[in-house]
């Protein structure tokens, strides 16, 4: 067992005498350094013995109060103050805080050299720090136990727990918890700005067990962090060994990303598989599976607008940093996930898609599917609520909002393919023209306005003959008249198909003006 204050001060040739925090003597001390620095939090692992000449104490009480309470996050063990020196007088205030707070502040004799106590605090813990040693030395067999049998990050992890004598966590750089107990992310918010430039963070000492966070670096570039809660109070090993654990968890979250990139590759081949339909059933399976999706899953399809091609990766990591493995891949400018539904579910209860996709992403969600053959349906299905997601301007839609039966677009086919074609059949005839614009947008705000001359005219600031002109040409093109109430609603629904699929692809002929909100309404037919 290592030495306590009470022990130290018994031992009458080191001239130590307690100035406040006598009910605190029963502290361990894991070993004696001299530290001149006003804020020794970031390089104090816990059970120290600090002591100065003075120099960093405060000369303000409430400063000496400060100090105190910077000594105590620390998990400091106990303050000695050389006598004689550069210290200035101890206030009754930073005594009596002292107290309160069960850190013994000694007063060193000026005859006592710092060196005398050190070599007393070393030979008494002798054996506890050669036990240390041990525990530390097997950090790294570790590493090469879980490299030699290519163990998991989870299962070295759980070594390096009970070795350590800490529970762990490990984050990506953006802070999201790859492996580990959830209950340690509650650390990072009380990380300091400009943390993971410190070579060591010491959060605070919670319940007598000491918190640390450690930033993991790869190839010399910041990749995550190490959370470190000892299990029991003094459990731990301290700083230097979490040093060692960082550098194992770096290798295993390094090996992690190799991995990654590799299931990355498979998941888009795969999923090209997929929608392409040339491959058997058997090999489609079996390079599904390989990218870690079951093909027995019942699964969602995303289609997802707005992601820029070099953030797929990341976003692709994001998922497996929570766990969910998908298959993408890209069409355009739209981007396909299919994930299991259970994990869409779990998504989605934590908000989790708000640090996943980038802002300014829109997604649509298609409905559970159980086959792979099902795919193309669903892609149909997540590109209407996609359009959905445009028009309402909201970052995730999934099918049941997007077909809602109140909805002006309810009476719709549900299929993308279907209505571009109803589109190019019945409004293609109109862009081939010179006046494909005009023509579109007249035949447009004529619906609009209930087919009202006067009002037309007004909304489009044409006169009544330019207008009768333009209508006679609509009429020409589409063989379709608007005399006959089944041409004018044909009509109709070519041009919502045609604003349903705006939102995705570029139009196939000029935007129409856009008639004003309260008049906005289904055509009248007589």
């Amino acid at each position: 067992m290592p030495i306590t204050v009470g022990q130290l001060i018994e031992i009458e040739h080191l001239g130590l005498s307690v100035e406040a925090g006598a009910s605190g003597l029963n502290r361990e001390i894991i070993w004696a350094h001299v530290c001149e620095l006003g804020d020794p939090r970031p390089w104090l692992e816990g059970g120290e013995l600090i002591m100065t000449t003075g120099l960093a104490v405060p000369r303000p009480a409430s400063a000496q109060i400060a100090y105190v309470d910077r000594l105590c996050e620390a998990g400091a063990a106990a303050l000695g103050v050389a006598e004689g020196m550069s210290a200035p007088p101890l206030t009754s205030a930073m005594r009596r805080h002292a107290d309160g707070a069960e850190l013994p502040v000694l007063r060193v004799s000026y005859e006592v050299p710092f060196i005398a106590i050190s070599q007393v605090v070393l030979a008494a813990n002798h054996r506890s720090l050669e036990q240390r040693m041990l525990r530390s030395l097997s950090i790294f067999d570790s590493l090469r136990r879980g490299t030699s049998v290519l163990g998991s990050t989870a299962e070295v992890l759980d070594r390096l727990e009970v070795v350590s004598g800490y529970d762990l966590g490990i984050t990506s750089d953006d802070r999201t918890l790859v492996v580990g107990e959830r209950a340690l992310v509650s650390m990072l918010p009380e990380l300091p700005h400009g943390a993971v430039e410190r070579p060591i963070v010491e959060m605070r000492v919670v319940d007598q067990r000491r918190r640390y966070v450690l930033p993991l670096s790869i190839a010399g570039r910041f990749a995550g962090l190490l959370l470190a809660q000892e299990k029991e109070p003094g459990s731990g090993l301290g700083a230097l060994a979490l040093q060692n654990v960082a550098t194992v968890a770096a290798v295993q979250l390094a090996a992690t990303r190799k991995s990654r990139d590799v299931y990355f590759r498979i998941a888009r081949e795969a999923f090209d598989d997929v929608f392409s339909g040339t491959v058997d059933a058997a090999a489609l399976s079996r390079r599904v599976q390989l990218a870690g999706v079951s093909t027995g899953a019942v699964m969602v399809l995303l289609a997802i607008d707005g992601l820029a091609e070099p953030l797929e990766r990341d976003v692709y990591g994001s998922l497996c940093d929570r766990g969910v493995l998908t298959l993408l891949r890209r069409d355009g400018r739209t981007v396909w996930l299919a994930i299991e539904h259970s994990d869409f579910e779990k998504l989605l209860a934590s908000k989790a898609f708000d640090e996943v996709l980038p802002g300014g992403c829109r997604a649509g969600v298609s409905r559970p599917f159980d086959a792979l053959a099902d795919v193309r349906l669903a892609a149909s299905e997540a590109q209407w609520a996609l359009a959905e997601a445009h028009r309402s301007q909201r970052p995730l839609v999934q099918t049941g909002d997007a077909f809602d039966p109140e909805s002006e677009f309810a009476w719709l086919p549900r299929d993308r393919f279907v209505l571009g074609q109803l589109v190019d059949r019945i409004l293609g005839p109109l862009a081939s023209d010179r006046l494909g614009g005009d023509l579109m947008g007249t035949l447009q705000a004529y619906l609009e306005e209930g087919k009202r001359i006067d009002t037309t005219c007004r909304r489009l600031g044409v006169h009544r003959h330019t207008l009768a002109y333009r209508l006679r040409r609509v009429e020409e093109l589409t063989g379709r008249s608007l005399h006959q109430a089944d041409d004018v609603v044909e009509l109709w629904r070519a041009l919502r198909a045609r604003a349903v699929l705006a939102p995705l692809n570029p139009p196939v002929v000029p935007d129409a003006p856009s008639a004003p909100a309260s008049r906005r309404s289904r055509p009248s037919t007589t």
